[in-house]
């Protein structure tokens, strides 16, 4: 067995049972069986840029989607904190969105880094700008889609931008490449789910609407989807 399995068979068993504690209701162990769900994923991660550096060299892309994938189960692990909190949840999940904002980051980063000269600048330029479009569009959006971001509506549109600017950057790059490039084509299809399982989470933490089982079931299998493709992804960065 490779062992990139291991982490990730056992952060899927993880991922079962939080998922049915947490249809349930919010509790300290349903936050412990998610962070040992995101664990999980990150140790895949590790586990992956271990097989290709025995390989070969994994280079900043790889090492920057690792980085990536630590902030992400960072986040975790800090908005799991606001249901131990609770008196200070609010800080909690500012922090947590910051974590995944940071990841965002360095998916950017990687993009640019590893394949920024080898296209336009119109390439880079016209994704930046509607990522910036619809972290603004987010927030003046607010009302009409029915969602109260609060406190947390500056946070929530440069994280919306950021997260735009990364799905529409690798999707303009796998583009460039005329989708023969699978580490660019499986990070945008990353990029998607991530983009669904926020879509999906922002009305189960803004809006007042139920969190219906389906809705937390779509978001736990899109979200965890997205990490768990980025951190497989690192085995493809050895071709590079």
């Amino acid at each position: 067995m490779e062992l990139y399995l291991i982490p990730w068979i056992a952060g899927m068993v993880a991922l079962c049972f939080y998922i049915r504690e947490k249809l349930g209701k919010p509790t300290i162990r349903a936050a412990i069986l998610k962070d040992l769900s995101s664990i999980g994923f990150f140790f895949t991660a590790i586990a992956c840029m271990y097989t290709v550096t025995r390989e070969g060299d994994a280079g900043a892309f790889g090492w920057l989607l690792l980085l990536g994938s630590f902030f992400g189960v960072q986040g975790d692990v800090w908005l799991s904190f606001k249901y131990l909190y609770k008196a200070q949840a609010w800080l909690y999940t500012f922090v947590g969105i910051g974590m995944f904002a940071a990841g965002h980051i360095f998916y950017i980063a990687a993009l640019l880094i590893s394949f920024g000269k080898e296209v336009g600048g119109v390439t880079i330029g016209i994704p930046v700008a509607m990522g910036v479009l619809i972290g603004i569009a987010t927030g003046m959006l607010e009302k009409k889609v029915k969602l109260e971001f609060g406190r947390f509506k500056y946070t929530v549109m440069a994280y919306a931008g950021l997260l735009s600017m990364t799905m529409f950057l690798s999707g303009a790059f796998a583009v460039s490449f005329h989708w023969q490039n699978p580490v660019l084509d499986v990070m945008f299809v990353a990029m998607v789910l991530f983009a669904v399982s926020d879509v999906i989470l922002s009305r189960t933490y803004f809006s007042k609407r139920e969190r219906t089982p389906a809705l937390l079931l779509a978001n736990y299998i899109t979200y965890y989807g997205a990490q768990y493709v980025l951190a497989f992804s690192i085995l493809l960065t050895v071709e590079m």
